[in-house]
């Protein structure tokens, strides 16, 4: 089987091996900022509450409109 064909169809471009894929990504790594506001509680709860909060108006909003 050659580079080019997988499962039984040609896709015209070789695909690149995994090697290659773990070369070519790249993530940048986080600051000590970002590490903090991840484990810092507070922030944690507020952004939980606050995420449903919307949750819950844009659901209430969705049942008004549907009665």
């Amino acid at each position: 089987m050659s580079v080019q064909q997988v499962d039984g169809w040609k896709s015209g471009k070789e695909s690149a091996t995994v090697g290659e894929i773990n070369t070519n990504v790249y993530a940048t790594q986080p600051t000590r900022f970002t590490l903090f506001m991840r484990t810092f509680l507070p922030w944690q709860l507020r952004r939980f509450f606050s995420i449903n909060l919307k949750m819950i108006l844009l659901i209430g909003r969705e049942k008004h409109l549907h009665k």
